[in-house]
């Protein structure tokens, strides 16, 4: 017997969220990768002496490679 429209329309939705909250986590997941620096920050600091500046360069540098990679 053949679904009817309201079937359907259930199934489509279900598979519409399903598939929103697919891309939402994986969104966090790789855009979380982008505050890696700010996680070890303090330890550069401490263990080997970085200044604010040279964290701030490091950042932009992690941040430039996710970008270069995504590129290639």
């Amino acid at each position: 017997m053949a679904q009817t429209f309201e079937a359907t329309a259930v199934i489509d939705a279900r598979k519409r969220r399903r598939v929103l909250w697919l891309v939402a986590l994986a969104t966090l997941g790789g855009l979380s990768v982008w505050f890696s620096m700010n996680a070890v920050a303090d330890a550069l600091s401490e263990k080997l002496g970085f200044g604010y500046g040279d964290v701030d360069w490091l950042t932009i540098a992690v941040q430039f490679g996710f970008v270069g990679g995504t590129l290639t």
